[in-house]
């Protein structure tokens, strides 16, 4: 409804935007609706996908565009980051709790892995 009215002011149509996500989560995971607050993100983004599109000048898409692309790359490193650093710590600490038949599991697990991949690719590569 808002984003109708907004043409020119792209800070106020990314805000809307990024607080009705905030919103939708926060009304599906804390109030008496016991409802996900993941699905109810993935029915914002089903119903901005069909009918929020059309409201969201071009000017403001191009925007949101750029900006939503910069937060999940920014999220994504971190998270990656983060991942990487306390799996390294786990890894390498004294205590480690993964030994020599570990190793050779994973790279077994590696190789079969890709064996598979190889397999479905090339059963499959008609289709593409």
């Amino acid at each position: 409804f808002w984003l109708d009215k907004i043409m020119k002011d792209s800070t106020l149509g990314i805000t809307i935007t990024v607080g009705m996500a905030y919103l939708v989560f926060f009304l599906c995971e804390e109030l008496p609706v016991q409802f996900s607050g993941i699905l109810g993100l993935v029915t914002l983004g089903l119903y901005m996908s069909a009918f929020g599109k059309v409201k969201i000048s071009a000017r403001i898409e191009h925007t949101l565009h750029s900006v939503i692309g910069w937060t999940q790359y920014v999220a994504e490193t971190l998270i990656f980051l983060l991942t990487g650093v306390i799996v390294g710590i786990n890894i390498f600490s004294s205590d480690s709790s993964i030994t020599g038949t570990d190793w050779w599991k994973m790279i077994v697990f590696f190789i079969l892995n890709n064996v598979i991949r190889a397999i479905t690719v090339s059963i499959l590569y008609c289709l593409l």
